[in-house]
């Protein structure tokens, strides 16, 4: 079935409906397509009116064949109730007279008989157009069902149902380049099973995830899996979350690191090369400001930290360690770590006798320290 407009009068009708509730021309099996332009257009039709092509002969003396025939029927009843002579006896007048009664009678019964038919097509063609709207969202299909049949039983029903398809796609329309993931929710709330629910899945997953990465925290990996067990980024943060535990300083690692920063600063303070030499690698990245640092290099820095006026330094390493994890290419694993680094200076002539620093280290994986950079914050 589908819909067309009616070749006689333009109106919206089903191409199997009977007649058109426009005009009441027959429309089924009384159409025809024209050749050159696909135009729809009636069985009678010589000449296409879109683009003027010219049927065949044959189809014009078909489309005359009824009404020969029915002029030749008109003659057979003319010859049949014709007088045979030019003295009409009263017997042939009383015949002829409920003949003509009986004729009116069989045209009017078949006049009702045409319009109750009619009325019956039309009926189910109303509920064939009906039935075809079940299941379609398509704002038109509702529109189209109201333009053809505009006061069909199913009017109000068709009308509602439009009106909450307008209003969940203009809805829809203004939200769906939001970045608020609330926005969806309250959609879904109003439009409850709506066919944009998938998407506003799709858009909740992925803001959702946009916020994991952001946080990047184990826990925020974590609740993004447990919230979309079936979401389209859940194989990625999965493996995030695998790399986020492998890259988690764990207490004993920490622990490690914490000492091998107590021990530098003790040794460093109290001038002690081998103590500090114990826990640095044998060529540092840089020390200071010494690139490519060998031992020998922080000894003579060392050295340069205790002139004959200081009597003596102590360095108080401050418990404020973040230390993070990271993986290099071969699977191997370092440590970056800032503290903070309190000196108490004894001294026999005038100068600084406090000073705190920020200190940034990195330890190899032979938890060796690798590289020592110190900013003082203030001192006095």
């Amino acid at each position: 079935m589908a819909i067309i407009k009616c070749p006689e009068c333009g109106h919206n009708v089903s191409d199997n409906a009977q007649f058109c509730p426009g005009c009441g021309i027959k429309i089924a099996n009384n159409l025809k397509k024209c050749p050159d332009c696909d135009e729809i257009l009636l069985m009678s039709t010589s000449t296409c009116p879109k683009c003027g092509h010219q049927f065949s002969a044959t189809g014009e003396t078909s489309a005359n064949t009824p009404q020969d025939e029915t002029d030749s029927q008109e003659e057979e009843v003319l010859a049949y109730t014709a007088p045979q002579n030019n003295q009409p006896r009263k017997s042939h007048t009383v015949r002829n007279v409920l003949l003509i009664i009986v004729a009116i009678i069989l045209a009017g019964g078949g006049v009702f008989g045409y319009f109750a038919w009619n009325e019956k097509a039309s009926e189910e063609t109303i509920e064939q157009a009906y039935k075809a709207l079940e299941g379609s969202t398509n704002p038109d299909d509702y529109q189209a069902f109201l333009d053809s049949f505009p006061d069909s039983k199913f009017q109000n029903e068709v009308e509602t149902k439009l009106n909450k398809l307008k209003a969940e796609n203009d809805a829809w329309m203004s939200i769906s380049l939001s970045s608020s993931k609330n926005d969806f929710i309250q959609f879904m709330n109003r439009f409850p099973g709506s066919r944009f629910e998938a998407r506003c899945q799709q858009k909740i997953d992925s803001l959702d995830w946009i916020d994991a990465k952001s946080i990047n925290t184990p826990d925020a990996i974590q609740r993004y899996i447990e919230e979309h067990p079936n979401g389209l980024y859940v194989d990625e943060a999965r493996d995030m979350e695998k790399n986020m535990a492998e890259l988690t300083v764990q207490p004993e690692e920490r622990a490690v690191v914490a000492n091998l920063c107590h021990i530098f600063f003790t040794a460093l303070g109290a001038n002690d090369q081998e103590g500090v030499c114990s826990v640095i690698s044998p060529e540092m990245k840089a020390f200071l400001s010494t690139p490519n640092a060998t031992k020998a290099d922080v000894i003579t820095a060392m050295e340069a930290m205790h002139p004959a006026t200081i009597t003596s330094i102590n360095f108080v390493v401050n418990n404020d360690y973040v230390i993070t994890k990271q993986m290099d290419a071969d699977n191997q694993v370092s440590y970056n770590v800032a503290y903070s680094v309190d000196q108490h200076i004894a001294r026999t002539d005038e100068g600084k006798t406090f000073a705190s620093y920020k200190v940034i280290m990195e330890v190899d994986p032979q938890f060796k320290i690798n590289s020592v950079q110190i900013k003082e914050i203030s001192s006095h």
